[in-house]
């Protein structure tokens, strides 16, 4: 496995296992007790993670396709 394939992969890991725990603190909190900037930054976090692992997965298919 090439360092790029190893590097995106790790990425993917890390971002998804992140937004599995935002995901748990979520749903831990009372709705109730967020202000609007909480839920803002809250999901503009997620979207950067989103952001993240798609442009890691770009990476892998592109390392991918180069190896073949």
């Amino acid at each position: 496995m090439s360092d790029k394939t190893f590097t995106a992969l790790e990425q993917i890991e890390t971002k998804t296992s992140q937004i599995k725990a935002l995901t748990i603190i979520a749903q831990g909190s009372n709705i109730e007790e967020l202000n609007s900037e909480d839920i803002v930054h809250f999901f503009n976090t997620l979207t950067d993670m989103a952001n993240d692992i798609q442009n890691s997965l770009a990476t892998l298919s592109t390392t991918l396709r180069a190896n073949q």
